[in-house]
């Protein structure tokens, strides 16, 4: 069975972002299933940052749920669907596939760092395999998954963190000189990698 991270990304209108957040988590509250709500705090200038409401299922779970919803509707959904719409400049919906699940230790991590990285073409499963074993080295494993839609080139690890002084070190962890050659062959299989730095509004995912 495969697992799947299903994602709704809600762009706000100006001047309307913690309207936006505060009807995305009061929704979110009310879902007995678990999940994270995030918003960047550093993010590309030419990336429109939205909140994010992401959650763990699998892709049968994924299916039977969007079933349900388009022929029933008992949480009146589509009504919230409508009532949130009217806060956004747009909205973006995607599922990831997950290779490798979160392992970590931490109780409330504060912040979620991702990692896009835009592999060579047919160089994917060797970026996957590489990165899964640098992921091995660490104490806090970070997930590590391929977008359902988009390019199959690219590849997206999330690493949840404590603080913003573990999300620096973590950077400075990575490119280490011990790390030398994980950097240099990385760089050999890749176009381009970029990174976000999230805040987590609500968590209840699972470690």
């Amino acid at each position: 069975m495969t697992d799947i991270v299903n994602m709704q990304t809600r762009v706000p209108r100006p001047g309307l972002f913690k309207e936006l957040l505060d009807e995305m988590a009061a929704k979110f509250k009310t879902l007995d299933r678990p999940g994270v709500l995030y918003f960047p705090v550093a993010h590309l200038l030419t990336q429109n940052p939205g909140i994010t409401a992401a959650f763990p299922t699998t892709a049968e779970a994924a299916d039977k749920t969007l079933d349900s919803s388009l022929e029933s509707d008992p949480s009146n959904y589509w009504e919230y669907f409508k009532s949130i719409g009217e806060k956004c400049e747009s909205m973006r919906h995607n599922n990831l596939i997950v290779i490798e699940n979160t392992e970590n230790n931490l109780e409330s991590p504060k912040y979620l760092v991702r990692t896009l990285i835009k592999a060579k073409r047919a160089k994917g499963p060797q970026v996957v395999e590489l990165l899964k074993s640098y992921r091995e080295k660490l104490e806090n494993k970070p997930m590590i998954a391929r977008p359902m839609a988009g390019s199959w080139d690219t590849i997206r690890v999330s690493t949840p963190a404590a603080s913003l002084e573990e999300v620096t070190q973590g950077f400075a962890s990575a490119t280490s000189p011990e790390n030398k050659s994980f950097v240099k062959e990385l760089a050999e299989l890749t176009i381009d990698m970029y990174r976000d730095v999230n805040r987590i509004y609500i968590s209840n995912w699972p470690s």
